[in-house]
């Protein structure tokens, strides 16, 4: 816990004991999380105007915006931006709240971060490649359309082609095959699209990459 949290920690314990019993004393940490959790956007309001900082993260490293984010909360993610969220921030994943949203298909949600500034096309996991592992049609489309490196692989060599069709996401692999996605690329095990297909048990998505020119 850093120190600036502990004080105003400490600040909004003060605050609320001497407006209320000791035994009725919220925890502002716990009451905050659980407003978010319950979408009570007026609680968060209150305890950011009391002095709880706008980037808390929970024991994941999840700031705020991640957890409104990720929940799909239009009005908490807009609120919290306003309020000096930081879009770039990543928990202790390396997860931003742009993966989070592309990984749960708030297509909305990823509009709006991406138009505030979050980085949609970086190393490593990408929102991409969250998004192909949702099997989220809508947003992929949305960051193809901002040219974001279609064959862009994470630190073992995952590729969004690679995802989707690890999951089965037909049309997912078909979206991305015609968007050109490299299906001959291999991932750090050697495993490729159409092996990872097989391996998986997802004959549809084998026979599309087959259609597509693969081979074993």
């Amino acid at each position: 816990m850093s120190r600036i949290r502990a004080l105003l920690l400490a600040a909004a314990f003060l605050m609320l004991s001497i407006a209320m019993p000791v035994t009725a004393v919220e925890d502002p940490y716990e009451s905050l999380l659980t407003a978010i959790k319950n979408r009570d956007l007026d609680t968060v309001k209150a305890w950011i105007a009391r002095g709880m900082e706008v980037d808390t993260v929970d024991r994941a490293g999840n700031t705020l915006l991640m957890l409104a984010a990720r929940a799909g909360n239009d009005d908490m993610v807009s609120y919290l931006v306003a309020a000096g969220a930081k879009v770039k921030k990543r928990n202790r994943f390396n997860e931003s709240a742009l993966m989070l949203a592309s990984l749960a298909g708030h297509l909305v949600i990823c509009q709006f971060l991406i138009d505030h500034d979050a980085e949609f096309d970086h190393d490593g996991w990408t929102p991409l490649i969250y998004a192909a592992l949702g099997g989220h049609n809508d947003v992929i489309r949305l960051l193809l359309g901002l040219d974001v490196d279609i064959d862009g692989a994470s630190e073992n060599g995952t590729t969004a082609l690679m995802m989707a069709a690890q999951v089965g996401h037909v049309y997912t692999v078909k979206l991305l095959l015609e968007s050109h996605a490299d299906a001959d690329l291999e991932n750090e095990s050697g495993l490729t699209a159409l092996k990872w297909a097989l391996k998986q048990g997802h004959p549809e998505v084998a026979t599309v990459l087959r259609e597509a020119g693969l081979k074993k």
